[in-house]
């Protein structure tokens, strides 16, 4: 894990101080990581049929993906006006190993979700898109004085690009 982050951000200390991609790009670095030392180690799996085998009957299956479409549901906000406008998603691989567990979570899932295919693995995904700026706490008052605080606590602006560590000279005309 170190070496893929070393490589690609510099190390943690430099993706957490510096990167202009966020956690995205961490979790990214941290998931190709875990997914090279698991294919080094059980070469190429049927996730989905693993699924499957674990729950059993179509209904197990079904019980199992409803609990996890409950709980993968958004939690940064409380639910509000914006999760009318929610949007689902499931995805699992195509084929035999996808389609007892695609047809059982069919069954469970609302009929708005959408469907991915995905090669090798079960996803559930919830999403708010329509969520006003307001409505988050991290952009009431406590967002306001740490705005405020910034320049003291930072030593600098709290616009100021400190994710950049080297500037390249560009001529203009």
């Amino acid at each position: 894990m170190q070496t893929g982050l070393v490589q690609t951000f510099g190390g943690l200390f430099q993706a957490c101080l510096n990167s202009t991609e966020g956690p995205e790009a961490l979790v990214r670095v941290i998931r190709d990581e875990t997914r090279g030392y698991l294919d080094e180690r059980l070469g190429e799996v049927d996730l989905a049929g693993m699924l499957a085998r674990r729950f059993g009957s179509a209904a197990g299956i079904g019980s199992g993906v409803l609990r996890a479409f409950e709980d993968a549901v958004p939690t940064l906000l409380p639910p509000g006006p914006w999760s009318r406008g929610e949007v689902p998603v499931f995805g699992c691989p195509l084929g035999e190993g996808g389609d007892p567990i695609r047809q059982a979570a069919a069954a469970v899932l609302p009929p708005a979700t959408g469907d991915a295919a995905v090669p090798d693995e079960v996803v559930l995904y919830r999403e708010y898109p329509d969520v006003p700026l307001s409505a988050f706490p991290h952009l009431g008052p406590g967002w306001a004085n740490a705005y405020r605080v910034a320049p003291d606590t930072q030593q600098c602006p709290p616009h100021a690009r400190l994710d950049v560590d080297r500037w390249i000279d560009v001529d203009s005309v």
